[in-house]
């Protein structure tokens, strides 16, 4: 499955609330995620676990070019045990080089996800997820422009702010 994205950055937490709430259903809110990134020495996919609750996901992102949005292929799967997880990663020559921690409130509109989250250290922001067409409509939703918007990863947005996310959670 594809993953078809854009970020807001630097929003007002209520005033994008307000503007969601008035047009979009929310699903959960400001639940804690904990993100363990792995390197990867062999390719340039994203790999990941991440913790919401009792749950594990374990994914895989592999870039697909754009101009415009930020387009990944997604494979993602429950997993058991993330203590298994992580030792058959290192045996495969992966290493945890990233924990973080987030808050994200999570509406959904169609057949697109919009989530707000929340970093330690660094601007809250929205971002959007599904068909372009729709993506489109909510950023307009939002009253902003696809101006307006950028498809950095989250990686980037951390250099950009100054923020070490070897170890970043909430204190």
């Amino acid at each position: 499955m594809n993953e078809i994205e854009v970020k807001i950055l630097e929003i007002d937490i209520k005033k994008a609330r307000n503007r969601l709430d008035s047009f979009a259903d929310k699903i959960s809110d400001r639940v804690l995620l904990t993100t363990v990134t792995f390197s990867n020495p062999y390719n340039s996919a994203t790999v990941r676990a991440r913790i919401i609750g009792n749950e594990t996901l374990f994914t895989v992102k592999v870039p697909v070019p754009d101009r415009e949005f930020k387009v990944r292929r997604e494979y993602e799967t429950k997993v058991n045990d993330f203590k298994t997880l992580k030792k058959q990663l290192e045996a495969l020559g992966f290493t945890a080089v990233m924990l973080q921690e987030k808050k994200r409130t999570t509406y959904e509109y169609g057949h697109s996800e919009i989530v707000i989250d929340e970093y330690p250290k660094m601007p809250p922001y929205i971002e959007i997820e599904g068909a372009k067409s729709e993506i489109k409509e909510i950023v307009g939703k939002l009253g902003r422009k696809m101006e307006d918007t950028t498809k950095e990863s989250v990686y980037v947005l951390f250099r950009r702010y100054g923020v070490d996310a070897t170890h970043l959670i909430f204190q």
